[in-house]
């Protein structure tokens, strides 16, 4: 019970801190690869070259977030999942972040699972296929398809 079963080959990564003890630049688990590593963490909005050579817990919240998501880029996983979703971040930094995901999820192809309180705060930089609301324990709502701009159909 609690369990997924996961299909053959599909990688999951998870939206977490990094290593503090590396700089950036080798916190990522590009196998050695500067080129991989640089590449994912200006995909994911840290393009500043000094931050390459700085410690995870020397960032901002904001940078800290850019970084998990570079993280996320260089394992190559095909599912991304990410819990408490910007909970540590100001309004503006969360869209941001989000609209750096959406890019991210269009881009690689991937399947991103976002659990967050403070979902209204970059909803519309996310722009997510489903939502599921849940209101209670044993009572969720389901919005499936495309929310911006296109009908959305509830299921109970």
């Amino acid at each position: 019970q609690g369990q997924i079963d996961i299909p053959d080959g599909l990688r999951v990564a998870t939206l977490r801190e990094l290593s503090n003890r590396k700089p950036l630049i080798s916190a990522l688990g590009c196998n050695g690869s500067i080129d991989d590593a640089l590449y994912a963490l200006n995909l994911s909005g840290l393009a500043e070259a000094h931050l390459y050579v700085r410690r995870f817990h020397d960032l901002s919240n904001g940078q800290r977030y850019r970084a998990m998501m570079a993280h996320l880029i260089a394992s190559g996983a095909g599912v991304w999942l990410a819990d408490e979703f910007c909970a540590t971040l100001d309004p503006i930094t969360a869209n941001i972040v989000a609209r750096n995901l959406r890019r991210c999820v269009d881009d690689f192809k991937v399947r991103v699972i976002v659990a967050a309180a403070n979902w209204s705060e970059f909803i519309e930089e996310l722009k997510p296929d489903v939502i599921v609301h849940l209101r209670s324990p044993g009572n969720a709502e389901f919005l499936i398809g495309k929310l911006f701009g296109k009908p959305c159909r509830i299921l109970e």
